[in-house]
């Protein structure tokens, strides 16, 4: 006995014994927290998931966008994991905020020795819909070939539905901003911009030289409403020229004068009797001067009277005198104006329902304008800056086809 007191050979063995109780509940705290952090890893990943899925969805009751999100979630969520891990998602809205909260108990397998039967686990996150602002500005196509086939009704559905889905049940947004850019052969920018500084009412820039030489715009125009009211100037603009304006939207400044934008003006052609060799003239609405001097040149020297004269000759608006063809200055020129940046839903739902198809194409004409609309600067000056990370700059483009200047077949137009 007193040998057995002293002897110390089974202290590991006992020492271990004592010690396996608590080993093991280390060991299985581990391997039992380690499942719960999975489980909570991917509970958080499919509450997450179902949040920003619903987050880009307009147009729903929250009490669908709550079954929507359900959906995600049970999708998402690996139940697999094990059928005896119980979990709960619940979704709420706080103002702009998508709130997820997703809870799961997980069953202890050692823990269970420390009387712990489950470890529960839980994530709340929240989502703000309201990431960015968007500018959109909508390029439609109102040519004449959109008459045809239904082309302008199905126009006019699809970017309403477009309107529809981005203001959901907001009149009034104050993310969204929505532009309508008609176009045809040109673009109108509308008739309350007569008396704009970039509008070159002058005659200053090369491209408003090929129509009017020295003259002012606006004294061509008023002559010729005099005759028919309707030939006043309708609002639209020819395009610039040169590298630096052409296809830019380069700021308009009084002090280049081809940075400037032209009034668009469709000259009047030449009468039949002047061109000789072409019988064919589209757009001859004035008489080209008076009888016996047509196109500046006496009836002795007629042979003179070429196309290109004729066209060219002003004195005929002096005293114009209406012809029976002809549609005016304002030929292929879109009735409808731009409607600028706008966050009311009505003010841009009533532009696109007033379209009306008309004209020739020119796609690059209303690209352009799309353009400039977003931008700050004018001619529009709605757009924010460009480099704002909160917004996005946009353009949509509807079109039924491609470009088509109406040219016709004498070689003068």
């Amino acid at each position: 006995a007193h040998l057995f007191a002293r002897d110390k050979g089974g202290n590991a063995a006992f020492l271990f014994a004592l010690a396996i109780i608590p080993i093991a509940l280390i060991v299985g705290f581990a391997v039992d927290y380690g499942r719960a952090i999975t489980v909570r890893g991917t509970l958080s990943d499919a509450a997450d998931s179902a949040g920003l899925a619903i987050g880009s969805w307009v147009g729903l009751t929250e009490t669908e966008l709550k079954e929507k999100a359900q959906q995600f979630f049970d999708a998402n969520y690996a139940s697999s994991l094990s059928s005896d891990i119980k979990s709960e998602f619940k979704v709420s809205f706080v103002g702009d905020e998508i709130v997820v909260n997703a809870s799961a108990s997980v069953p202890t397998t050692f823990l269970r020795l420390a009387n712990h039967n489950h470890l529960d686990v839980s994530i709340s996150n929240a989502i703000t819909k309201r990431q960015r602002n968007v500018e959109l500005a909508l390029v439609l196509d109102t040519t004449g070939s959109m008459r045809r086939d239904g082309k302008m009704d199905a126009l006019k559905q699809a970017a309403n539905a477009m309107v529809d889905d981005l203001f959901g049940n907001e009149t009034t947004s104050d993310t969204l901003d929505v532009a309508v850019v008609p176009f045809a052969a040109a673009v109108n920018v509308g008739t309350d911009k007569r008396n704009e500084l970039w509008l070159d009412v002058d005659a200053k820039s090369q491209v408003a030289q090929e129509d009017f030489g020295a003259g002012k715009q606006f004294n061509f125009f008023n002559k010729l409403k005099s005759v028919k009211s309707s030939w006043d100037w309708q609002g639209c603009v020819r395009e610039r020229a040169g590298s630096a304006y052409e296809l830019s939207d380069a700021t308009p400044s009084t002090a280049q004068p081809d940075s400037l934008f032209a009034p668009y003006f469709a000259p009047d052609e030449p009468d039949r009797y002047a061109d000789y060799g072409s019988t064919q003239h589209n757009n001859d609405y004035i008489y080209d001067g008076l009888d016996g001097n047509e196109c500046g040149v006496d009836d002795s020297m007629s042979w003179r009277r070429t196309a290109e004269r004729c066209q060219k000759y002003r004195g005929k608006h002096n005293d114009a005198r209406r012809t029976d063809a002809g549609s005016g200055p304002n030929q292929h020129c879109p009735p409808r104006a731009i409607t600028a940046l706008s966050n009311v839903k009505g003010t841009v739902t009533s532009a696109i329902n007033g379209l009306e198809p008309n004209g020739y194409t020119v796609i690059p004409a209303g690209l352009l304008w799309g353009w400039r609309v977003l931008t700050p600067s004018a001619p529009f000056t709605e757009g924010k800056v460009f480099n704002d990370k909160k917004r996005v700059k946009a353009i949509v483009l509807l079109t039924d086809g491609s470009n088509d200047v109406g040219a016709m077949s004498n070689g003068h137009n």
